[in-house]
């Protein structure tokens, strides 16, 4: 399997309030605040990743890898063996753009998209206060040939990824492309062609 995480994870401002941390064998762990509303108290979700996996200061895809929930706030990515047959792939990705944030697939392509966690952490700005932004976790599953536009800005639709698989040498395998740029305005027109990632939590 391959697991992508997108810049929004580790360049955007945290407040310091996310913590890595290198732990032994070679292990590192990144623990991102979840705000639990209604208790106003936050908890930390624990990503675990075997081997020198860094999180560096562009888009990643990390090959080769599994996920595991090994508790109720902990996933450990580990390495799986390069010849497994790829079905899905996994993603950590957090927006980019706007302030509250939130992550828009096409609704049509809803039941190829399965959110795993929604972490909301407590954020602010100085122009907007509090608010609560939101990282996902999610599993996407298509089939060969089909592509998956994943839009970084819930209003107006400009920076995406895209996500797609397809089939060499007898063998699928999934890719994301660099961040591209187009321009959808929502309207009540089209608003009903897209859902956001919140809106699949319900």
């Amino acid at each position: 399997m391959k697991f992508f995480i997108n810049d929004g994870i580790y360049n955007r401002s945290w407040n310091g309030n996310v913590k890595i941390k290198n732990l032994p064998n070679g292990k590192l762990k990144l623990a991102i605040p979840n705000y639990i509303q209604g208790e106003a108290r936050e908890e930390y979700i624990n990503f675990i990743f075997d081997g020198v996996y860094a999180l560096g200061k562009s888009d990643n895809i990390i090959l080769n890898c599994k996920i595991k929930r090994t508790s109720k706030n902990t996933y450990h990515i580990y390495h799986e063996d390069k010849n497994k047959k790829e079905e899905c792939i996994y993603a950590l990705i957090r927006s980019t753009r706007i302030v509250p944030d939130d992550i828009c697939i096409p609704a049509c392509m809803r039941k190829n998209v399965e959110v795993m966690r929604r972490i909301r952490f407590l954020d602010s700005e100085v122009d907007y206060g509090d608010f609560l932004s939101n990282v996902y976790l999610i599993k996407i599953t298509l089939k060969v040939d089909q592509s998956l536009p994943v839009f970084l800005n819930p209003y107006t639709l400009d920076d995406h990824y895209v996500f797609y698989r397809q089939e060499w040498n007898g063998k699928t395998h999934y890719q994301v492309t660099e961040k591209l740029k187009t321009y959808i305005i929502l309207s009540s027109h089209n608003r009903k062609k897209f859902i956001s990632l919140s809106e699949l939590c319900k």
